[in-house]
């Protein structure tokens, strides 16, 4: 990929522009999520809960995470882990043990269970996936590697508002896009063998 001033511009103005329009969500959402008011924690909107509370998470279970089926995930809800408890989640609005529809309503937050080193490891495979698609971008496969880079991103934007990774969208999502690696190492092998002849 070139990034050329042009490139770049265009980028950081698609960025402002979302963030424009989106303005209000990500402030409901990420800044205030139902603080304001006098109202309290009880009355934090669940998708704010989850990523406030998953730092708290993060901090108090280093390195390794609180474990498996702990939090942000269906199973976690299902058999309603000790977590919400712990920390006093369990009286918000979609977060309760009768009603944990909201419990599994973001992916990034779930990755609390897995603590640092899950963190770190779920960003390396992305950070992988891109990389490899920039070399091969850089040595021909370009249609490929654009298709491959837009389903990441499709990936950590999603991820942000929704469990695409854990529902069947997203298997079809990462299937796609092992058969899109797939077919850049097959022309990157057929083209290094062409070279040999």
């Amino acid at each position: 990929m070139k990034f050329n001033a042009k490139n770049t511009f265009f980028l950081l103005f698609a960025i402002v522009a979302t963030a424009v329009v989106a303005k209000d969500k990500i402030e409901l959402y990420f800044i205030t999520g139902g603080f304001g008011g006098g109202r309290g924690v009880e009355d934090l909107y669940a998708r704010m809960a989850l990523y406030y509370f998953s730092v708290r998470i993060f901090t108090d279970y280093i390195p390794f995470g609180s474990g498996f089926a702990s939090y942000g995930t269906y199973a976690s809800g299902e058999y309603y882990s000790p977590i919400y408890t712990k920390y006093n989640m369990e009286r918000m609005h979609g977060l309760t043990e009768s009603s944990p529809s909201f419990i599994a309503d973001t992916y990034y937050p779930a990755l609390a269970q897995f603590g640092l080193v899950g963190l770190f490891l779920f960003f390396l495979f992305w950070y992988y996936l891109t990389h490899k698609a920039i070399i091969s971008f850089r040595k021909g496969c370009q249609k490929e590697a654009v298709i491959g880079i837009i389903i990441i991103a499709f990936f950590l934007i999603e991820s942000i508002s929704d469990a695409t990774l854990t529902h069947n969208r997203g298997f079809f999502m990462m299937m796609l896009l092992g058969l899109i690696f797939s077919d850049i190492k097959y022309k990157l092998n057929m083209s290094s063998l062409e070279e040999i002849k």
